[in-house]
């Protein structure tokens, strides 16, 4: 398995490399620690791309590569994990935030008054601040179980391969 992700993460980074507009950006998107597996890298990839994947911007994979970068963080495992919110999860995910955001805050849920377009313009004003305030708590929260759980699938691994290794 280990060879097959670094026969395919070579393979990556060949074809990012042969990408004329890319070839600049490659000293810094290609560094070894970036693209390496290891509990520490893809700790903190599965909190960076959970985080975005909880926040409604679109583009998420560019904070995500950026905030990878920074961070020093596995970028397969963030690019990957911020498509959690992708076309059919976006809708539930993103009320649950306003529902998360207006209890945050002690505001009840709002429905819009009208539909008409002026209507709907009030509704989003209003109900901007609680989306944005649950956006970011669920954001932490989901990083914070991501990164956790990634901890926990690594130690049980550590300890069967060991196990394994004794006998």
């Amino acid at each position: 398995m280990k060879r097959k992700l670094s026969y395919l993460l070579r393979n990556v980074k060949s074809k990012i490399e042969s990408i004329s507009y890319l070839r600049c950006l490659s000293t810094v998107f290609l560094q070894h620690d970036l693209w390496h597996i290891n509990h520490r890298s893809v700790t903190k990839g599965a909190f960076i791309g959970l985080f975005w994947s909880m926040i409604p911007i679109p583009f998420q994979t560019i904070p995500v590569v950026l905030s990878s970068i920074i961070a020093r963080a596995n970028i397969p495992v963030s690019a990957v994990l911020v498509w959690v919110t992708n076309p059919i999860t976006i809708p539930p995910i993103f009320y649950l935030n306003y529902k998360i955001g207006t209890i945050i805050l002690g505001q009840k849920p709002k429905v819009p008054d009208n539909w008409s377009i002026d209507g709907m313009i009030k509704f989003l004003g209003e109900a901007l601040p609680p989306s944005i305030m649950g956006s970011l708590a669920s954001g932490i929260s989901v990083g914070i179980i991501g990164a956790i759980i990634v901890q926990v699938i690594w130690r049980i691994y550590l300890i069967r391969a060991r196990q394994k290794n004794k006998s």
